[in-house]
């Protein structure tokens, strides 16, 4: 199999286990806390998901031997923007749409899973 198409179905089969990682986690918390400090919840559910997911991409998908801060650094940037944005249409869906938290956050997640593929590609684990 041609190495970029396996690339390409282990980042979805990854991708795949942490969107459930994420969203599993982010529902828990609002279940548990309550919908009051979503924004609040989503970014420390956020911190916890980036790590798990650069510990996958590096190990499995992208399988780089570079150093590990600078790209853990790079996942943040990327991660951190993509945080960034679905922060913001969360605010947009839950404040303004009145869409339910647990609802909005899978919406999000689905739009920026592919955002975050082609920003982990070059960028966050590109090969000189």
């Amino acid at each position: 199999m041609d190495n970029n198409l396996n690339q390409i179905f282990k980042y979805i089969f990854v991708g795949i286990f942490n969107t459930i990682f994420g969203i599993g986690l982010y529902t828990v918390v609002i279940l548990i806390f309550g919908e009051a400090h979503y924004l609040l919840w989503g970014f420390i559910c956020n911190i916890i998901a980036i790590t798990q997911a650069f510990l996958f991409y590096k190990f499995f998908v992208f399988k780089t031997k570079g150093n590990y801060l600078a790209e853990y650094l790079r996942t943040y940037i990327t991660n951190g923007t993509s945080m960034l944005t679905g922060l913001i249409m969360m605010y947009v869906l839950v404040s303004l749409l009145k869409i339910s938290a647990i609802y909005a956050n899978i919406i999000v997640t689905g739009i920026t899973i592919i955002i975050n593929f082609f920003m982990h590609k070059g960028f966050t684990f590109k090969k000189n």
